[in-house]
């Protein structure tokens, strides 16, 4: 830590530690399965997570945007970046809230 210089390391194996499986294509859960079969969300950028707009409305496979389906949080890693702090969340639970209510109003 704190070096500029390159230390190579060799092992037998890697371990990923980083949490959660991200790229729900290989998530084995049967929600994110059906719904991949299904061509109702697509991975996102880098395979983090899924696709979807700003304001959480899912892409489909043909890249449009889901009418009735959002997502926030850690599905929304490729597009954020960083997406569990609680101050990441808040805004994106703000900006699903703003649509939601939009969304009512039009019914």
């Amino acid at each position: 830590r704190g070096e500029t210089g390159l230390t190579v390391v060799q092992g037998a194996a890697l371990i990923n530690s980083s949490g959660i499986e991200y790229d729900w294509r290989r998530v084995a859960r049967p929600l994110p399965q059906q719904l991949l079969a299904q061509g109702l969300i697509q991975p996102g950028p880098l395979a983090l997570g899924i696709a979807a707009r700003a304001d959480g409305a899912v892409l489909d496979v043909q890249g449009e945007p889901a009418e009735r389906l959002f997502a926030m949080g850690p599905p929304l890693r490729g597009m954020w970046w960083e997406s569990t702090a609680v101050t990441d969340v808040a805004s994106q639970a703000k900006a699903l809230a703003v649509r939601l209510v939009e969304l009512q109003t039009q019914d």
